[in-house]
Order: structure tokens, then sequence, then C-alpha cells
């Protein structure tokens, strides 16, 4: 049965949201192998030097988060937000720090959702405002 040109368009146009999202997303299976990335995540993994390839995901929260794996992996049963989000710097040896909101959420028990945002410029300008207000006072 060939899907309607209706259905048709509206996953054309799910694929074009997931891709052209602002934040990275990257889908787990239950056991959590990784199923997909968004084109965000990739790029953000590769600058982090994450293999965006691996297929293990909690190889990938462990390097963005120290523990992350662990709370999720004991968070099994839930539906609904795992880790409502979590501020991380993981380490990037030569260059600029990368600040990252990092957010965990099982939609059911089949996949969990790893959402990273980078925050990078919102930390530094609330770094800017403290340092104004210091010589300012």
């Amino acid at each position: 049965m060939e899907p309607s040109a209706s259905a048709a368009r509206e996953v054309e146009e799910l694929l074009q949201f997931l891709y052209l999202m602002p934040v990275a997303v990257v889908r787990f299976g239950r056991a959590g192998d990784v199923e997909m990335l968004n084109p965000k995540a990739v790029q953000l993994l590769q600058d982090l030097d994450i293999d965006a390839g691996e297929t293990d995901g909690t190889k990938i929260l462990e390097q963005l988060y120290p523990g992350l794996a662990q709370i999720w992996r004991a968070s099994e049963n839930c539906i609904g937000s795992v880790v409502p989000g979590v501020r991380c710097t993981p380490p990037r040896p030569g260059r600029s720090a990368l600040h990252l909101m990092v957010q965990l959420v099982r939609p059911d028990q089949r996949c969990t959702m790893l959402v990273i945002e980078d925050v990078t410029t919102t930390v530094e300008q609330e770094r800017e405002i403290t340092r104004q207000r210091r010589r300012m006072g």
C-alpha cells in the first residue's frame, strides 16, 4: 500500500523539522543502542571528539557527563523526564570550553531521547554580567 500524498508530505515536514532543530537530538533504544541522530547531534559530538558513529549510547552519555549513563539505567521504568536539565562542560583539551545543557526524556519504554543544547553564549554572558557587577560594586 502506497502512502497518500498528504502522508508523504507530513513525513517530509517531520524530517525537515528534525534536521533543522537548533538542538542536538539522539534517540537511544531500550538497550542503549543509538537509533537516530539529527545533523546538529553529529556536528556537536564531533566538536567534542565523541564518535558520532558510536552505537553504544551509554558511552556517549558518560563522555558528556560522568554518571549520566548510570542515572539513565536506574530510571528504566520511568516515563517522561529522566534528567530535566543539567549543565556540563565536557573536556576539550587545547580548545575553548563548550557549555552544554543536557536533558534525557523517555517518551515510552522503547526509547530515550538525549537533547543537547549549546549554552556557551549564555554562560559567557552570565559571567560577563557578574564581572561587570563586581567592578561596579
